[in-house]
């Protein structure tokens, strides 16, 4: 098998058991907040499956993560892969992570060390000037490597609240609020 491609029947195995490997993965996790991370498991089901189902490169960096699981199969369906995780708030991680404000602290990697960059779900929580960061991501990514960023639906609750009420419909980030 290549060292890029992923292994189709785990995939296949945690599409088919997707429920059932949230429950036994945040076993982990203290009763108080286990819910919290199940329901956010279940609730982007479709998006982590999409983002696991990605041949990643040799070095990756998974930026702003706050959901263990994702890191967590990522690394089990990338086995050649060396994963790293940067946040600043991951309170029950089982994995090593880099704490780190990404809107203000030089990522600890070279220029172009990184083969794949993980972005997701993420911009519209940067309370400033999001350019030093996309410069940060920019300068470890890799001539020819692939970023990966999404951002919420458009559609989300709180969006229509705000445009419902005439308001920047990002009015939850300072930086966008002030557009």
């Amino acid at each position: 098998m290549n060292s890029l491609e992923l292994d189709p029947m785990n995939l296949e195995r945690l599409r088919a058991s997707y429920g059932e490997c949230v429950e036994k993965f945040y076993a982990y996790l203290p009763d108080e907040v286990r819910s919290i991370f199940v329901n956010d498991a279940h609730y982007h089901r479709v998006r982590y499956l999409d983002l696991l189902s990605f041949r990643y490169g040799a070095s990756v960096v998974e930026l702003g993560s706050d959901k263990p699981f994702i890191t967590h199969f990522l690394r089990e369906l990338n086995a050649s892969s060396k994963f790293h995780t940067i946040s600043i708030d991951v309170p029950y991680s089982p994995h090593p992570v880099i704490t780190l404000d990404i809107e203000c602290e030089p990522f600890p990697f070279p220029d172009e060390s990184m083969t794949d960059v993980i972005f997701t779900e993420v911009l519209e929580h940067l309370f400033r000037d999001p350019a030093f960061t996309i410069h940060q991501i920019s300068r470890v990514l890799a001539t020819g490597g692939r970023l990966v960023l999404t951002t919420p639906n458009a559609c989300g609750y709180d969006v229509l609240v705000n445009l419902v009420h005439q308001t920047n419909p990002n009015g939850i980030n300072r930086f966008y609020a002030a557009i």
